[in-house]
């Protein structure tokens, strides 16, 4: 009923007209007590008029932004997926920044001869 905004506590309306594919609706509570051709007849000549539906999700703040969302696939998706790949890339650090420096000077140019220089460790080791 919140799709349709169709407040439950005053009575349903008796009449309801949905057109799906274009997300439009008549009802009116007014109409209630009259026959089903007054209610069309009404809907034909504009005294009753069309309503935007809220959309499959409701017509509140969610369900505003949930409708968007699905009503701009797939682009909505590309959106998505950068946000979170760019607070990804914010939160975890960068992988050069992690390894200590290298140091040239391998176990050619060491002066020590019989240490060997470890890359990744940033230390001589025996050999």
């Amino acid at each position: 009923m919140e799709q349709f905004e169709i407040d439950t506590s005053t009575g349903l309306p008796r009449y309801f007209v949905l057109d799906v594919p274009n997300r439009i609706y008549w009802q009116d509570p007014a109409f209630s007590d009259k026959s089903l051709k007054e209610f069309l007849k009404a809907i034909k000549d504009g005294t009753i008029p069309p309503q935007e539906s809220g959309g499959v999700r409701g017509a509140k703040f969610l369900g505003k932004i949930a409708n968007g969302f699905f009503n701009w696939m797939p682009w909505s998706l590309f959106l998505i997926l950068g946000i979170v790949t760019g607070m990804v890339m914010m939160v975890v650090p960068d992988a050069k920044a992690l390894r200590p420096p290298f140091k040239s000077g391998g176990p050619g140019k060491s002066s020590d001869s019989s240490k060997s220089h470890d890359p990744l460790l940033g230390e001589k080791k025996e050999n």
